[in-house]
Order: C-alpha cells, then sequence, then structure tokens
C-alpha cells in the first residue's frame, strides 16, 4: 500500500521530533530514539514525490543517529519541506 504524500505531516513528525530532542537535555536520553522514528517517518510522508526533501531530512537523521549530542537544523528542515510541498504561508 502506498503512502499519500503529506508534507503537512512530515513537518508534524519533525516537530515532534524537535520536542523528544529537547526532552533529552531533561533527563530522558532515550528519547532521541523516539526522535529518530519521528524522522523516519518525516521521510516516508514525502519520498515519493519530493524526494530531495525526504534526502535532506535523512542526512540530518544520519548525522544525530551517529551522535546523539548532535542538534538539526529543524527550521531550515520544515521549511525545506513546506516550499517543496508548496505549502501557503512558507513562502521565504
Amino acid at each position: 500500500m502506498e503512502r499519500i504524500v503529506c508534507p503537512k505531516c512530515a513537518i508534524k513528525h519533525l516537530g515532534q521530533a524537535r520536542a523528544l530532542v529537547l526532552e533529552t537535555r531533561k533527563g530522558y536520553p532515550l528519547h532521541v530514539a523516539f526522535a529518530l522514528g519521528h524522522m523516519a517517518e518525516a521521510e516516508d510522508e514525502i519520498v515519493l514525490q519530493m524526494p530531495e526533501s525526504a534526502e535532506a531530512i535523512r542526512i540530518e537523521r544520519i548525522k544525530l543517529q551517529e551522535d546523539y549530542s548532535y542538534v538539526p537544523d529543524w527550521a531550515a528542515l520544515m521549511t525545506l519541506v513546506a516550499i517543496d510541498g508548496m505549502l501557503e504561508g512558507w513562502e521565504q
């Protein structure tokens, strides 16, 4: 079954990943694993029609996976997805 492409859902997953990464600073180190899962979900939401944006998320996910202290540029990723997905209100 093919997943329906949803840039808004991808942005939602990136937002959740950011929140979970911030939680690691509050003493919840395992939350980074949940954040990685949300980033993978964000990729899956858009990979069929927005492969460049999905790849950008994947690159950031791998950096975080290799170094849990790495902090992705969440705003840049969300903006990239929004512009690539032609969402209103995200124009540069």
